[in-house]
């Protein structure tokens, strides 16, 4: 992250300071500091894909902006969000001239203030990580291990700001807040190897190194709607499980690349995603129809639920995420015939049988369990007054050969304790 958010200027001037302070020892390690800022000695125009994500040659050098623009917000800032509206716009404007972007349907500005708000979080947490908790801090011979962050980022973090955060950290506000991320946190059980990169950039170095197997997943079987034309766009979709898998995987002891041994829950998703590939690959040799539901692939069926809504995995990136039908394109379902039940409302009607059947086992129970209360304590009363008042005959309180209601056990109970006062009167 030092690497990622920075400027040239601050580099060199702690390459000196490290110089100056630490003559005689120039084995150790060069410290990172932060990086240098977008330059290009020609014009430079960002390309964006189907999902008006940035893409192409400049795609590095944007993400790099985009760290650039997170480390100009005061730090105290609680969330991106909350920050002046006049400060985002003139990020936007100053990114906007600087990679010449054309943004008609103001789009490519939503997409860019979520990337920014995204390495704000990410940068905050990183800070915390280093200079507070210590748990990613550099080891004591690294040239910048004894620096301040109003050291590291001058120009950026000053003495008085970093103390207000560092109160704000410490507080029980913030403590609160941390403990709930962190439980939110737990559920992200399938974490990638993919460091910075996109996953548009992981498939072109997958593809120079053979991870990708061949031949890969064609068009035909791609489940998006005719909404979403775009060849290229359409790909990317029919890839998105086999990229997940390809990002979850390490190189292994014996050179090969897999998923790690040791997380288990990870290789059995995995597993089940290159079943289903190979399932399709075998239906479709065989002439079957391989498209499915609108919005479940391999990925989807392994997992067993749907994306969240407004982020669908392997397909966003930079902190910026994508919505079904952004991804999958409109559904078709009014289209469909009333045999076809999509992934949700299977879902729904499963959860709607099982609360519907769980209230009428229990109001079944209830009513049983009246019925032989009612039964067990009439057969009672009737033997106790038959004991204590002889006259009582089976004439004025017949028999109960079958199970009585409430009502029935209820007057019984008023008889007998009409009865039981008439016989204390004689005691």
């Amino acid at each position: 992250m030092e690497e990622q958010l920075g400027d040239s200027n601050k580099e060199q001037a702690l390459g000196k300071r490290d110089a100056s302070n630490s003559q005689g020892t120039s084995t150790k390690k060069k410290g990172r500091g932060p990086s240098k800022e977008v330059q290009s000695s020609t014009p430079i125009f960002l390309e964006f894909d189907d999902f008006d994500l940035p893409t192409g040659k400049w795609e590095a050098s944007y993400g790099k902006h985009i760290g650039k623009c997170a480390l100009k917000i005061d730090i105290n800032v609680k969330a991106y969000p909350k920050l002046d509206e006049v400060d985002k716009k003139n990020l936007w404007e100053e990114t906007k001239q600087k990679f010449h972007i054309d943004d008609p349907k103001g789009v490519k500005e939503k997409n860019f203030h979520m990337a920014v708000g995204a390495r704000f979080r990410r940068f905050k947490s990183w800070l915390i990580a280093r200079f507070i908790t210590k748990t990613k801090a550099p080891s004591d011979d690294s040239p910048n291990a004894q620096l301040k962050p109003w050291e590291l980022y001058e120009g950026y973090i000053t003495e008085d700001q970093w103390k207000e955060f560092e109160a704000y950290v410490k507080s029980e506000e913030f403590k609160a807040k941390s403990e709930k991320g962190m439980e939110g946190a737990k559920n992200n059980k399938y974490r990638h190897h993919l460091g910075q990169k996109s996953y548009e950039r992981a498939w072109e170095g997958w593809s120079k190194s053979n991870r990708i197997p061949t031949p890969t997943v064609p068009e035909s079987s791609i489940t998006c709607s005719a909404e979403t034309s775009s060849t290229a766009l359409n790909q990317k979709v029919t890839n998105r499980p086999l990229a997940w898998v390809l990002a979850r995987q390490i190189k292994l002891p014996n050179g090969s690349w897999g998923i790690d041994p040791n997380d288990a829950p990870t290789a059995e998703i995995a597993n089940s995603v290159l079943e289903n590939l190979q399932k399709k690959d075998l239906m479709r040799e065989e002439g079957k129809d391989t498209h499915e539901e609108w919005g479940i692939d391999a990925l989807t069926m392994a997992l067993g639920r749907m994306d969240k809504r407004g982020y669908v995995k392997g397909l966003g990136r930079g902190g910026v995420g994508l919505c079904h039908t952004k991804a999958f394109g409109k559904s078709n379902r009014k289209r469909k015939s009333s045999s076809e039940i999509s992934f949700e409302k299977l879902e729904e009607m499963k959860a709607s049988l099982r609360k519907e059947f769980e209230a009428r086992l229990e109001e079944k129970l209830q009513e049983e369990m009246e019925g032989r209360l009612g039964q067990r304590v009439a057969m009672e009363l009737n033997a106790y007054l038959s004991s204590i008042i002889p006259q009582f005959t089976s004439t004025n309180f017949p028999q109960v050969n079958r199970p009585e209601t409430s009502a029935s056990v209820i007057g019984v109970s008023s008889e007998v304790s009409r009865v039981l006062e008439h016989e204390n009167l004689f005691h």
